[in-house]
């Protein structure tokens, strides 16, 4: 989700006084290995979206990761 996104979702839905627990992942915490481009983040972020899991721990962040990876380099492959 795009941060324009999570913004307008917090205005919309919450007072500002209102107390949250907010937790969020972005690329580089999954870019050990250098391997997590733009294009393989932005495509994690689409498969998390396209799951529509209730919750996300890193574990399975970085398997989404993992997926990408490899549907990016079969893309790029073929």
């Amino acid at each position: 989700m795009k941060v324009k996104e999570i913004i307008k979702t917090l205005k919309d839905s919450y007072h500002p006084d209102t107390n949250l627990i907010i937790d969020w992942a972005d690329r580089e915490q999954f870019n050990g290995d250098g391997e997590t481009t733009e294009e393989v983040w932005n495509r994690t972020v689409e498969l998390v979206e396209e799951k529509d899991v209730g919750s996300l721990d890193a574990d399975y962040i970085q398997d989404f990761c993992y997926e990408a990876q490899e549907e990016l380099y079969d893309t790029n492959k073929n």
